[in-house]
């Protein structure tokens, strides 16, 4: 068992607590096919548990214009794969779409997304296809640098066999992170304020926020970590009451903060979805980091250039895990040639 990182803020004890297994990873692998006339077909294929499908980053569904199907196999183990694909062709000069369809317009302006272009350029020895793909980049150090001491300290350990004052010490450390973690996407839904509050207020937050967490007993998580606390040994449960808890506290917290300044409901409450949706982007970019993408791009004529990982009958190959889109911009490019020949 290794220790992920996990969002602790609307789970902040049953994710992390629970230091969960990382978990088989969801495939993405996608097919680009650019035609002669610039029309460009695209296919995205996504494999992964049924449990990770369904409660990862938003996933692809119908959308007006896709095709997409799904199945599901049971394999021998008893654990359920699902396997959906999307397919669409973009017809020549229209916008090539920069996110798969979800049925979940929120998660969907908050997941990976990725700018694509096609630009045909005709010269003197042939016509030129130029493309490429920009996937933004994921926010994470903000958060992530919290994590470096536990995985140097815990990276290899498994938190429900620790012991004693180990025990403890992991899940201390684990609060800490918490505080950390809380602050930092406070920060964030901070700065989208159209008018943000002064300093001081921010500060009594975090306090707020501090006082919540140092409020939880690491004895008692310890129990419910190790199943010690519960006979039928069900400490998912335990642990995800007391996320609810924890999180309806700090909601608490943070409203009793603003109102006592005299805030009026109306900004408080807009705060609070703020801070929802800077903790769910936050969240599905956390889901990202053991995902795998793969990108086969098949282009008219000769390649001329090309920044892939590979060659692979004719096609250009990138592959990448999710953290590599963490604080950092991945560009995809690719550059073929029709020459005059082999147009006629």
């Amino acid at each position: 068992m290794t220790i992920r990182r996990q969002n602790l803020l609307p789970r902040f004890c049953a994710a992390a607590m629970a230091a969960a297994v990382l978990g088989g990873c969801v495939k993405n692998e996608e097919k680009i096919t650019v035609h002669a006339d610039g029309s460009v077909d695209l296919q995205m294929v996504v494999e992964g548990d049924r449990k990770d499908m369904e409660s990862g980053a938003p996933g692809i569904a119908k959308r007006e214009g896709w095709v997409v199907t799904q199945h599901m196999v049971t394999e021998d183990d008893g654990e359920q794969k699902v396997h959906r694909q999307a397919e669409i062709t973009i017809p020549a000069g229209q916008p090539i779409p920069a996110n798969y369809p979800t049925d979940d317009p929120d998660g969907e302006a908050l997941a990976l997304r990725h700018a694509t272009t096609l630009e045909i350029e005709r010269r003197a020895d042939g016509v030129y296809y130029h493309f490429r793909r920009v996937y933004e980049h994921r926010p994470a150090a903000f958060v992530n640098v919290a994590w470096d001491e536990l995985y140097e300290e815990y990276g290899d350990e498994d938190p429900a066999k620790m012991k004693g004052d180990e025990a403890r010490k992991f899940v201390v450390m684990l609060g800490g992170i918490a505080r950390f973690q809380q602050a930092a996407i406070v920060r964030k839904a901070w700065r989208s304020l159209d008018n943000p509050w002064r300093q001081d207020l921010r500060l009594a937050v975090y306090d707020a926020i501090n006082r919540v967490i140092n409020g939880i007993d690491p004895d008692e998580v310890v129990e419910m970590l190790t199943g010690e606390s519960n006979d039928d040994g069900d400490s998912d449960a335990e642990l995800d009451a007391l996320a609810a808890r924890v999180d309806l506290e700090v909601s608490d917290a943070i409203t009793t903060v603003l109102r006592d300044a005299r805030i009026p409901m109306r900004e408080i409450n807009e705060f609070h979805a703020l801070l929802a949706r800077e903790r769910r982007r936050y969240a599905i970019t956390d889901d990202y980091m053991d995902d795998y993408w793969r990108v086969k791009l098949e282009m008219p004529g000769t390649l001329v250039g090309h920044n892939g990982d590979k060659i692979e009958d004719g096609a250009v190959t990138w592959e990448r895990k999710g953290e590599y889109f963490y604080d950092r911009t991945v560009e995809l490019l690719a550059t073929s040639r029709v020459s005059p020949r082999d147009s006629r």
